[in-house]
């Protein structure tokens, strides 16, 4: 399977490398990646910027839709076929964003990005895509918490993430 690697020194330095296609765990979902699409929180980790620079070589990008190929045992709000976005706060479910809800962004410096063509994610942590688009416009739906009216508010220090805009996977 291949996957795209930063070691956060910059755009051009990004590498595809054949790496093992992963298998889902019991409440997890193996999902084949469609469409991507960038952020500015995804190009400060691909260029190493500040505290999202990675301390080892990361598959980047928060933003995906993705088809699901195959469900752990104990899945049961998805099933093969369905269409899933990551959440970009997997803690984050509802409430006030706090330093307990905002670890392990999905794409950032430590977690796991969708920049790869199958990704493993919990089932809480993904959301079922708007059945009304596709994927690459899927992908640009934000998967907020519930109850939240935008995820660029609330975030820290206040700063917003602005799009780039969809890119279909090729």
């Amino acid at each position: 399977m291949r996957a795209w690697l930063t070691s956060g020194d910059g755009v051009d330095a990004l590498r595809e490398e054949d790496v093992p296609a992963p298998s889902p765990g019991p409440t997890e979902v193996l999902a084949r990646v469609q469409a991507v699409a960038l952020n500015y929180r995804d190009l400060l980790v691909v260029r190493g910027e500040g505290s999202w620079a990675p301390p080892r070589p990361v598959v980047p990008v928060s933003d995906a839709a993705a088809v699901v190929e195959a469900v752990g045992g104990q899945v049961t709000r998805f099933r093969v076929g369905d269409v899933v976005l990551p959440t970009f706060l997997p803690k984050w479910r509802t409430g006030e964003l706090t330093a307990a809800t905002y670890v392990l962004p999905t794409g950032g410096p430590v977690n796991r990005g969708m920049l790869a063509e199958l990704v493993v994610l919990d089932e809480q942590e993904a959301v079922l895509a708007p059945r009304t688009l596709d994927a690459v416009h899927a992908c640009r739906s934000r998967a907020s918490p519930p109850g939240t009216p935008s995820a660029g508010r609330g975030s820290p220090r206040g700063r917003r993430c602005s799009s780039t805009g969809p890119v279909g996977w090729r």
